[in-house]
């Protein structure tokens, strides 16, 4: 079933959205590139715990490059483990290896092996804050496994430190969202920004909305 079953679920159906403003990031989207294929699960971690650094974003962003490498592409968000056991079960029904009336842990199992089964599958465990709550949820087998955290405690495992954007991607950003920004101030922006994505982000689409001087 799973041959049936696949195609890529692409970002607005089991993940973020497609950034069209994703700038950057090239070295990191490489090092994740590298991880994968040399086997085990890559983390996509925080520097210094900091929020609004575009883990997610990155690892969304890998996720649609690669698109065509992989037969399913499939998002979990691990912030709450009811949920997530919801979403392996979500899996398993996609996969067409459990019915939606079958229980929560034979559902996960029935995920689990099918991953194991079939190649060509990635998964992404977002925002996973503590690595001993997800031991039983990593499949094994043929495919790829992203972690993104805010934690930068990962042992034995590749991983991605992801922090601020070089002053320079950030005015990039800054110039394609708001067309006609001066450099200088969007160079001052970032700066006062302390060039997170997110917050630039933000900022962008005030200064779309309102028309508002970058000064301001």
């Amino acid at each position: 079933a799973f041959g049936a079953a696949a195609g890529v679920v692409r970002g607005g159906e089991n993940g973020p959205a497609q950034n069209p403003g994703f700038t950057g990031r090239e070295e990191q989207l490489a090092a994740i590139r590298a991880g994968l294929l040399a086997g085990g699960p890559v983390v996509v971690h925080s520097v210094q715990g900091r929020g609004g650094t575009g883990k997610s974003q990155l690892a969304a962003e890998y996720a649609r490059r690669q698109a065509a490498d992989y037969a399913l592409t499939w998002w979990l968000d691990c912030e709450n483990t009811v949920l997530l056991g919801q979403q392996y079960a979500e899996l398993a029904i996609h996969l067409g290896h459990a019915a939606r009336a079958d229980p929560p842990a034979e559902m996960r199992r029935a995920a689990i092996s099918a991953l194991r089964q079939h190649p060509g599958w990635l998964l992404v465990l977002s925002n996973v804050t503590d690595p001993a709550n997800v031991g039983q949820w990593l499949p094994d087998g043929p495919g790829h496994v992203i972690i993104t955290s805010y934690q930068d405690y990962w042992s034995g495992l590749a991983t991605v430190p992801v922090g601020s954007l070089p002053r320079d991607e950030s005015v990039d950003l800054l110039r394609r969202r708001v067309p006609g920004i001066a450099e200088g101030d969007a160079s001052a922006l970032s700066d006062a920004l302390g060039d997170l994505p997110l917050s630039l982000a933000l900022a962008a689409a005030a200064i779309a909305e309102t028309g508002m001087a970058p000064a301001e």
